[in-house]
């Protein structure tokens, strides 16, 4: 707990705090930082609806969407493969890298005429295989969601087409044909725009608590440096440092005697005390700053 000094002289009045191994802290009011955020409420609303408005504005005009087409494909043992795990987890390996490679997809974008590079068209494709079975689950995402499930379709013909080529097989059917993307996949309106308002409310929040504790130090600030009107100076939140030895002298601004001082003894056997030279400096200069008379 922090021991308080009291000493009013004739012209002015000090105020010192000695801790006992505490450091002063300037804690923040949540009573009026409430009461700061509710005057400002016409920044915390306008900011918060200008973020939502800027999340719809990036669901539906800057962010692109994109639309699967997706189509299972199911790989037929016939008499001629072989059979065995591991061989059957070759040939369906290479099934799916068959089915994104130049020699399917190129014949497609020419068909299609789509104006598109292979590499990019590429990471458009998806083929994959579900574990322990013969099935290759396929995939073509556009900005369009008819394109997606056209190029879909040429794709798959083309596929089998090179199947029949390479391997001299007919050995892959069609599931499930190419689907029609009735929304896109890459946009989560409703979560979007709830989490740009979000980050809109919580900025302004942060930044209004910034304006507070700067304003409130900058006040605490004048107060504890600025002489009172009725001529008195008030040192507050000192940290300066007296032994329990230590005499603090001050003489009054009208020194009708050579005695006439007035002495400021700490309380009697504290432990310890937190001190500070510059509180004591600070109210001799604004006192009179010529005369000093301190005694350690």
């Amino acid at each position: 707990m922090a021991n308080t000094i009291d000493f009013t002289n004739k012209h002015f009045h000090v105020n010192i705090e000695i801790l006992n191994e505490e450091k002063i802290v300037q804690d923040i009011n949540l009573y009026q930082l409430l009461k700061f955020y509710a005057k400002n409420w016409i920044w915390i609303v306008s900011i918060t609806l200008t973020s939502l408005v800027l999340g719809i504005i990036f669901c539906n005009f800057i962010q692109t969407p994109m639309y699967k087409s997706e189509a299972t494909l199911l790989l037929v043992r016939s008499n001629s493969l072989a059979s065995g795990t591991s061989q059957d987890t070759v040939l369906i390996n290479n099934y799916i890298e068959l089915f994104k490679s130049r020699r399917v997809l190129d014949p497609v974008i020419e068909k299609q005429k789509l104006n598109i590079a292979y590499d990019e068209m590429a990471g458009l494709v998806e083929a994959s295989n579900s574990k322990s079975t013969e099935v290759i689950k396929v995939a073509v995402s556009t900005t369009d969601a008819e394109k997606s499930k056209s190029f879909l379709e040429e794709a798959v013909i083309s596929f089998k087409a090179q199947v029949k080529q390479l391997y001299k097989l007919d050995n892959v059917k069609v599931v499930d044909s190419a689907s029609l993307a009735s929304k896109s996949y890459n946009i989560n309106k409703g979560l979007t725009i709830l989490l740009s308002t979000v980050a809109g409310f919580l900025f302004i929040i942060i930044i209004l608590f910034f304006v507070y504790d700067f304003r409130i130090s900058t006040k605490s600030k004048k107060t504890s440096d600025e002489p009172t009107d009725d001529g008195e100076l008030v040192v507050e939140n000192v940290d300066v440092l007296i032994q329990p030895d230590d005499v603090l002298r001050i003489p009054e601004i009208k020194n009708d005697t050579p005695n006439n001082a007035a002495v400021v003894e700490p309380k009697a056997n504290p432990s310890t005390y937190t001190n500070t030279l510059r509180a004591r400096d600070r109210l001799f200069q604004a006192s009179y700053p010529r005369e000093r008379n301190i005694r350690r």
